[in-house]
């Protein structure tokens, strides 16, 4: 694949030529891989020893030398490359880049290797400025950054024979391991070989000569024969009643004071209407809770809206239909002049502002606070969780035929709250900026209150209480086979 320097993605394919005999392992998009050969075990069972052999026979030697690059301060840094002519781009790992500190500029080419095995994405490219330690060259080189090119490179040392032969000669090889900084693929690869070998006393090709130097090619490498073998053993004690206690039925948790407060006040409080709604009161954390103002920051809040409102006219059409739908359904109501009181203590004027997703919602913030920096949360039970342990609901999902999933339409405004709690929801609105503000009461639970969750799934449950004898499965269904999974407007 030919690849544009200018793509903002494309695909980069390396496949070394060197290949050891045990281990047909090249560069792999010059990224590296862990050297070893890992354990199977078996995912069925529990095994009491692990057993890792790893058997390593000969390899080849990379080609590798050591060139000097330029930093940014105009001196030269030497640094490791590893010659690669089947990499179709070359590379510089981000530590090498970051030591430079050369110029960058964005770059986003996919790398893949042998197999297809996609490695990264580079991230930047630059531009590096070389020197030969024996000629007059001076190469530039575009490269591409990794977060790492490959694990360090000679992974053993060239042995003493081919050395001797090669002791004459001007190396810019390095016979130490070290991790490698730069790569030079297919595009550099080439510019820089003069084509001049060096070939042992059997006529194998061992070095071959490059502008900064020779490099080994073709060497082998002689590795010893590695046989390891290390053993883990299980502590059956420790590990055996862990399936005892997966299998485990697991009891509800009681629940605490806190959350057997909230339960109870909800059964001593909540009533139903007679059309059949039910009405609930806000579970305070104290009995006649105090609010400093909130009037007046609520009506700035408001203000702000309103000037968003005129700069967007449909914006403003969508937030004046809301409001009146929500009037309309009698979820808010206007109050009465001599209901307003500015500095009464047992009310709290919630701000609310426009969120389109894409549908627009008008959002009640609860988190806002009073002079006295108390917000409405802070006042409120969050109550315990109503809903079913999970596992138990999973086990007996395998048991139906049919599985409903399904919306509750307004879920939190289908319960009403009491009237002697209604104060602690106020908002101001107007249609138009010319009017004089108003002033309203939401009459349902708002969502955003910390109690709302609760509330909309007790009271579910609650409705299935109330006509358990009435219709027993039905109310089996909801008080054991229903979750509620996005407690949302």
């Amino acid at each position: 694949m030919q690849v544009d320097s200018s793509t903002t993605i494309a695909s980069s394919t390396s496949a070394s030529a060197a290949i050891s005999s045990g281990k047909p392992w090249s560069t792999v998009a010059n990224v590296s891989r862990p050297d070893i050969l890992y354990p199977t075990t078996c995912l069925e069972t529990l095994p009491t020893v692990t057993t890792l052999t790893c058997h390593q026979g000969s390899r080849y030697m990379l080609p590798t030398a050591l060139v000097d690059v330029r930093n940014t301060q105009n001196r030269y840094v030497t640094c490791s490359v590893l010659l690669d002519s089947a990499s179709e781009l070359s590379y510089i790992s981000e530590r090498c880049a970051r030591a430079l500190g050369v110029p960058r500029s964005p770059s986003r080419i996919a790398v893949s290797g042998i197999s297809s095995v996609k490695a990264e994405t580079t991230c930047d490219c630059c531009t590096l400025y070389m020197k030969s330690k024996v000629s007059q060259d001076t190469p530039d080189v575009s490269v591409h950054v990794l977060s790492k090119i490959t694990s360090a490179i000679p992974t053993s040392q060239i042995n003493t024979p081919t050395m001797e032969q090669l002791k004459d000669l001007n190396f810019a090889v390095f016979n130490a391991s070290s991790p490698i900084g730069i790569l030079l693929g297919v595009d550099q690869v080439w510019k820089i070989f003069t084509f001049n070998n060096i070939f042992d006393s059997s006529g194998n090709p061992i070095a071959a000569s490059i502008i900064f130097g020779c490099v080994v090619t073709s060497v082998q490498a002689s590795i010893d024969n590695v046989v390891s073998a290390f053993v883990t053993t299980i502590d059956i004690d420790r590990s055996l009643p862990k399936f005892w206690q997966i299998e485990k039925a697991l009891h509800p948790l009681p629940l605490d004071a806190k959350n057997v407060h909230v339960e109870t006040h909800f059964l001593e409080t909540h009533a139903r209407h007679s059309d059949g709604k039910y009405i609930v009161e806000l579970p305070f954390r104290e009995k006649g809770i105090k609010f400093g103002n909130t009037l007046q920051g609520a009506t700035l809040r408001f203000n702000a809206v309103e000037r968003r409102q005129l700069r967007d006219s449909h914006l403003r059409k969508q937030y004046i239909e809301f409001m009146n739908k929500y009037t309309r359904l009698g979820h808010m109501r206007e109050l009465k002049s001599d209901e307003v009181v500015a500095s009464d203590s047992h009310s709290f004027y919630m701000p609310h502002h426009p969120i389109i997703k894409p549908k627009l919602h008008v959002v009640f913030v609860r988190l806002f606070q009073d002079t006295s920096g108390v917000s409405l949360n802070s006042t409120l039970h969050t109550g315990p969780s109503t809903q079913p342990n999970l596992f138990d609901l999973c086990l007996r999902f395998c048991l139906h035929k049919y599985i409903f999933s399904a919306d509750i339409v307004k879920m939190f405004r289908q319960i009403w709250v009491s009237e002697n709690h209604r104060n602690y929801q106020r908002i101001v609105w107007r249609e138009d900026s010319s009017e004089k503000l108003k002033y309203f009461i939401l009459c349902t639970v708002t969502y955003g209150t910390s109690c709302a969750p609760f509330l909309s799934v007790r009271v579910l449950e609650q409705l299935a209480k109330d006509h358990q004898r009435r219709y027993p499965l039905a109310a089996k269904i909801i008080l054991e086979d229903f979750c509620v999974d996005d407690v949302s407007p």
